[in-house]
């Protein structure tokens, strides 16, 4: 073979941006700008990957030098008293539906979107127009992009609702948890947390305690021990928007995407046959990982 048969093949002069990127295992892609690589190693950096759903959520897209962007922002409406005029708000983007509650506990469903369809909320604009009729959140538009003709699918997948766990509790009578706007709460201690009251001016003994959950404090009759864990509301809530969309096969309304309806044994409608996207989704899932011993 002449020199002249043999294949060009263009690369990346190497820089400390890319050993880095090699200990960080995101290597540059060749028609990545540098301001690009430098922007996705800073983010690998500042949120590692781990094995969490909402880990994997936040890393494919830089994992393919693309990046997520904040379409909108939605805030609490407070009263006078700085309270979120809706009793228990509540945001959630599952895959084929936005929804949101402004009383989640009791089963109050404000808004659905259905962002799949092309007669739903196909595009953002379709989404905004129907979130800025909401009362009890107010909506902002973050991004500086052309958004209105993207498509809703995009949005990332989760809701308002976070999880945190509190190893140890300060050992004094009055603890400052991380967060605010918390909606649930329990405690290791069964002993010093046995009864709650109103107020922390009513705690007059032992087992007494008060939570004030608007700002996240937590009132006891003796010193705390122990640890605790919440779960409370993420607001401001930001819409984002993903080039790839990642969503868990086990998400709420994943049929909604397979499935196609047939009549059940009741007479009613069920989505109870793979659609042909359902059907590549399982093909190329046991091409992966089969469901037979040694196949």
């Amino acid at each position: 073979m002449s020199i002249s048969d043999a294949v060009q093949e263009s690369f990346n002069n190497a820089s400390w941006l890319d050993e880095l990127g090699i200990h960080l295992s995101l290597p540059r892609f060749p028609s990545e700008s540098f301001s690009d690589y430098k922007k996705r190693l800073y983010l690998q950096a500042r949120n590692s990957p781990g094995f969490a759903e909402q880990d994997i959520i936040k890393s494919v897209n830089r994992l393919v030098a693309l990046f997520e962007d904040e379409i909108f922002r939605l805030e609490l409406v407070l009263d006078a008293n700085g309270d979120s005029v809706a009793p228990d708000p509540y945001v959630e983007i599952d895959g084929v539906f936005l929804r949101i509650w402004s009383d989640y506990a009791n089963g109050t469903l404000d808004l659905e979107l259905d962002i799949w369809n092309r007669d739903g909320a196909y595009f953002l604009k379709d989404v905004y127009s129907s979130l800025t009729n909401l009362s009890f959140l107010t909506l902002t538009i973050e991004t500086k992009k052309e958004w209105e003709y993207l498509r809703s699918f995009n949005l990332v997948y989760g809701n308002s609702n976070r999880y945190f766990q509190v190893p140890n509790l300060v050992p004094t009578g009055m603890n400052e948890l991380p967060h605010t706007n918390i909606r649930s709460i329990d405690f290791y201690s069964s002993l010093l947390f046995l009864s709650e009251v109103a107020s922390p001016d009513l705690i007059t003994k032992e087992g007494e305690y008060h939570v004030d959950y608007k700002n996240g404090l937590v009132f006891t009759y003796e010193w705390a021990m122990g640890g605790a864990v919440y779960t409370y509301r993420k607001f401001p809530y930001s819409l984002m928007w993903q080039p790839v969309k990642m969503l868990p096969l086990n998400a709420e309304s994943i049929e909604h995407l397979t499935k196609d309806y047939l009549v059940n044994p009741d007479g009613q409608n069920e989505r109870l046959l793979l659609n042909p996207y359902g059907a590549q989704i399982a093909n190329e899932t046991l091409a992966i990982h089969p469901l037979q011993w040694g196949k």
